[in-house]
């Protein structure tokens, strides 16, 4: 990326050659255009991976640049050293696809990557783990990953489901090269699995369709007979309207498991409330296969709720649910559904607040 924009022409403006990206480049230079001192300044870019603001600093001289990016980097390198040696890191990362997921162009030069960090340690695991196939697998999908979920199959196989702009993506969650669409659907933006119910969750193109999991993923790897010949009763159930909702949430409350999700309805926020019924009758299942710890006809009514405001995430507890609103976080129970805003910014003693 570049490091500052032009302010106009004339004395004093600022000018700017293109760089490369981050530290791996120190190419550009700025120019101070002023008639008494012509000043050069070389620029380069700290950025945050999770987060998306980019501070863009200045150096008197290149050395100087280059001694600050060495620094930078030395000092993250030994802060990732002390924490491994202390077991103070908070998360170990797995990489789950190396080469299954692309999109856009690759970058032109290779950004900066810290030793010994869990990315790092993750990236050189996964490397060694195929370093003697050589030929990198071609993408199965190129697209963005939106969501993502990982569960359980009856035999404890953990699997992982990831969505895209072009359906959903299966593999063991310890084999990142064996990914396979399995479900063919235009913007998956969330997913979920209700593995009690043999469900699976997800919002396309802002509807919420609920597909029987051993239908998209049948523990034996191919579909069952029961998939193949009950395909009437066994196909996905579109359980909303067409592109009304935003984000959906699963749960339970009072020993019911529960789904909630949201409508878009502009300004304010209608929420319905479903639950998955059960079979009556297990006669449909093999015996000679893994059963799930139930079957479902898929979804009924429970309940449903007004929220006078824009909300983004719901929370669900035992007995209450929490939803993030722009004015705050409402709380409310399915009993009274009479919300109350947290926190009570008027409110100055800690007795004040509602429990």
């Amino acid at each position: 990326p570049t490091a500052t924009a032009a302010r106009g022409a004339g004395p004093g403006a600022l000018t700017h050659t293109g760089s490369a990206n981050s530290t791996a480049s120190f190419v550009a230079t700025t120019n101070l255009e002023n008639s008494k001192d012509d000043k050069i300044l070389y620029p380069f870019k700290v950025k945050h991976l999770g987060k998306s603001p980019t501070y863009t600093l200045f150096a008197p001289s290149a050395q100087n640049r280059q001694e600050w990016c060495q620094k930078i980097i030395e000092a993250k390198t030994r802060h990732a050293a002390s924490l491994f040696a202390q077991n103070a890191e908070p998360f170990r990362l797995r990489v789950l696809a190396d080469a299954a997921f692309t999109y856009g162009e690759a970058p032109g030069t290779k950004t900066v990557m810290i030793k010994g960090t869990p990315l790092d340690r993750a990236i050189r695991e996964v490397e060694a783990k195929y370093a003697s196939v050589g030929i990198r697998p071609n993408p199965v999908c190129r697209a963005m990953v939106n969501c993502a979920t990982v569960f359980q199959q009856p035999g404890g196989q953990l699997i992982c489901a990831i969505g895209t702009d072009f359906g959903v993506f299966m593999s063991r969650y310890d084999d990142p090269r064996g990914w396979q669409r399995t479900i063919t659907i235009s913007r998956v933006t969330q997913i979920s699995v209700f593995e009690d119910f043999n469900l699976l969750l997800l919002i396309a193109d802002k509807s919420l369709i609920a597909y029987h999991l051993d239908v998209v993923c049948p523990t034996s790897g191919t579909p069952s007979q029961t998939s193949q010949h009950d395909s009437a009763r066994r196909a996905p159930q579109k359980i909303s309207g067409n592109r009304e909702v935003g984000f959906f949430s699963v749960g339970r409350m009072k020993d019911r498991a529960l789904v909630f999700y949201k409508k878009r309805d502009g300004i304010s926020s209608t929420f319905k409330v479903i639950e998955p019924v059960l079979h009556k009758s297990a006669t449909s299942r093999s015996r000679f296969l893994p059963s799930r710890r139930g079957q479902t006809e898929f979804f009924r009514e429970y309940d449903e709720f007004y929220i006078p405001a824009e909300s983004y995430n719901i929370n669900l507890f035992h007995s209450s649910l929490a939803i993030s609103t722009q004015r705050g976080i409402e709380v409310l129970t399915l009993d009274k559904k009479q919300p109350w805003s947290l926190p009570i910014l008027s409110a100055t003693a800690p007795e004040a607040q509602p429990y």
